[in-house]
């Protein structure tokens, strides 16, 4: 007979099932349980809309040629999707959450953060460029609540990092090797030693099931991209002033940066990034033109200004792209294999102010095998539709009692796979 009653052996074991957990502290949870250990994704908000005409390409599905605005992704012309005939009902100012929302309780990047983001240190990130000059009008919400962006990357960099950087324990594998079982062997001895009988091999057996799972994050350090080591941001030409207008360009790079980091030492799954505010209160010299994003360059009447903003905007979409694509992850692919870049706006003609053929496209695989390089043209597209492929692609179960069902389902000219 046990010297301690069943209600004290229970709440002896409730304990020790609490050392099975690893640390708050240490940020660098590998995701082993997700049923792909491989999608990620990044939901990317452009302000403004295009000039139809400028932006969406012309041709075949596999030969197409891309405009002005849209010319810049000639460089990634075979890793992308370009989407036409999507429509958004109620599109305007304030309203740049509908897009990722389709008007549901919970936008797509907070829900695929619950799905595949689940077990990550942070379920999603978001990562702004002057995104909170317009603070009320961020893409991101839950229970129709808008979330906040941090546009300071070396906030996010410290909130990502900070706690693991200051770590004595050194680098991420050195993390991941420390054993909770046996920074605890002594206090399990006493504790075994106080058992007998079946409560001890009750016991035993749940040992055991903490060192299987002690093992497998052991052995998700594959999936952790080589073995993350601590990294350090580089901060370019940075003031620190995240709202300078001089800053737009370094910032977004910065950001860019942050995000691939983020994804490469798999501490969240799912990423969104504001390009922006959606009244453009800020001017990009970069730009090559010297006028604000919105009221000079959407509504200025000069369709060169509009075409010369847009057309930045492209760039430094395509320069995430580019650092996916030369970022390793695992079994030998880059993150833009095993990640997919969602790339939306808040209106489709932005001179206009309507969500009719809205500027959307895609980027990258998402762990899958999708095909890419292609032009889509769909008729009378919903973006509900349009969301619910971006689900499909990731692989969410869309039949889940947990799915917001933006859509009535996907569009199948969409998802072709090899």
């Amino acid at each position: 007979m046990s010297a301690l009653n069943r209600r004290s052996f229970l709440s002896k074991l409730a304990q020790l099932s609490a050392l099975s957990v690893l640390p708050s502290s240490l940020l660098w949870v590998p995701n082993v349980f997700a049923a792909n250990p491989l999608s990620k994704v990044i939901f990317l908000y452009v302000p403004n809309g295009v000039l139809p005409e400028y932006w969406h390409p012309t041709g075949t599905e596999t030969n197409f040629i891309l405009p002005a605005m849209s010319e810049p992704f000639n460089a990634i012309k075979d890793s992308c999707i370009f989407v036409e005939g999507i429509n958004l009902p109620g599109a305007g100012h304030g309203n740049s959450h509908l897009a990722f929302s389709n008007n549901k309780s919970l936008t797509m990047d907070l829900y695929l953060g619950n799905t595949l983001g689940q077990s990550s240190a942070f379920s999603s990130l978001q990562l702004g460029v002057m995104a909170m000059q317009q603070a009320d009008s961020t893409i991101t919400y839950s229970n129709f609540k808008k979330m906040p962006f941090e546009d300071n990357p070396l906030n996010a960099f410290s909130r990502l990092f900070s706690n693991a950087a200051t770590s004595s324990l050194g680098d991420l594998s050195t993390i991941r090797k420390k054993s909770i079982l046996d920074a605890n062997v002594n206090n399990l001895q006493i504790f075994r030693n106080a058992l007998v009988g079946a409560e001890k091999e009750r016991l035993d057996i749940h040992l055991e099931s903490i060192r299987a799972a002690e093992k497998r994050l052991q052995d998700a350090t594959s999936i952790v991209s080589n073995g993350c080591t601590l990294p350090t941001l580089n901060r370019r030409t940075f003031n620190g002033n995240d709202k300078d207008d001089s800053q737009f360009d370094t910032l977004m790079s910065m950001q860019i940066e942050v995000a691939s980091l983020a994804l490469q030492c798999n501490l969240t799954r799912v990423v969104s990034i504001m390009l922006g505010n959606n009244q453009g209160t800020y001017t990009v010299r970069d730009t090559g033109v010297n006028v604000d994003a919105h009221g000079g360059a959407v509504h200025g009447g000069n369709d060169l200004d509009y075409i010369a903003y847009r057309k930045y905007y492209s760039k430094k979409c395509v320069e995430l792209i580019q650092k996916l694509a030369a970022t390793p992850d695992v079994q030998g692919q880059s993150l833009l294999d095993n990640t997919l870049v969602v790339i939306m706006s808040d209106f489709g003609n932005g001179a206009a102010h309507n969500g009719e053929n809205m500027p959307y496209m895609l980027a990258g695989k998402g762990g899958s095998n999708l095909i890419t390089g292609r032009y889509v043209k769909v008729n009378n597209g919903k973006n509900g539709d349009f969301l619910d492929s971006v689900a499909a692609i990731t692989g969410a179960n869309l039949e889940g009692i947990d799915y917001p069902k933006y859509g009535d389902g996907p569009i199948s000219e969409i998802l072709k796979f090899s």
